[in-house]
């Protein structure tokens, strides 16, 4: 399901459509319930999905999709997300902030996890963040108060705003941009992302 705005096809930068692929997981019940928003500039995901694999493909992978950066929050549920060799165990509320990079990003549900993914252009936060390059993949954790203001933002965007006009658009995906970078907490220090603690990969209880 996907609720675009109007001319939204003609004004959707490359590169920023859900494209990436779906993979059952062996043995898993599958659930899949998506609905999707694309404004100039900004695509935001809201989902309940169980039983898949979701690989987020590397540069070069895909054409037109080099420069873009992923924010996914774990709303409810447990989530893994790989690259390389590195595991973020991603419990209730936590997220992972990542940039398209030359090996590919895993999302691993086993069980249902109700989800929210924006994607964003490179560039417009890259001004704010400084140097994304040779990023991996960024626990965010859930206490973040940046986070929580992002997803009640995220959340309006995709059910209840309609933004018909585009200077409305423009301020909403703004907005989008300034919350990603300051999640991140770039902003607060002047230094690239910093290092989010990896959580220990065994169940999703917190202690």
């Amino acid at each position: 399901m996907s609720d675009d705005p109007p001319g939204a096809d003609e004004a959707r930068p490359a590169g920023l459509e859900p494209i990436e692929p779906l993979e059952p997981l062996p043995g898993r019940l599958l659930q899949v319930n998506v609905i999707k928003r694309t404004l100039p500039g900004l695509a935001v995901v809201s989902a309940t999905l169980s039983g898949l694999r979701h690989p987020i493909r590397p540069k070069g992978a895909v054409a037109n999709c080099e420069d873009d950066l992923l924010l996914g929050v774990n709303v409810r549920g447990c989530s893994v997300a790989r690259q390389r060799d590195r595991d973020l165990m991603l419990r209730d509320g936590d997220a992972f902030f990542a940039a398209r990079d030359v090996t590919e990003i895993t999302i691993i549900r086993p069980t249902p996890v109700r989800f929210i993914g924006i994607r964003v252009p490179r560039e417009p936060v890259a001004m704010l963040l400084g140097r994304l390059d040779d990023t991996l993949v960024h626990l965010v954790p859930h206490r973040t108060e940046a986070l929580t203001l992002l997803v009640s933002y995220a959340r309006a965007i995709t059910h209840a705003l309609p933004l018909a006009t585009p200077e409305l658009q423009r301020i909403a995906v703004t907005h989008i941009h300034d919350l990603i970078s300051a999640t991140t907490g770039a902003t607060r220090d002047g230094r690239a992302i910093a290092e989010g603690g990896a959580s220990p990969p065994h169940g999703c209880e917190r202690s």
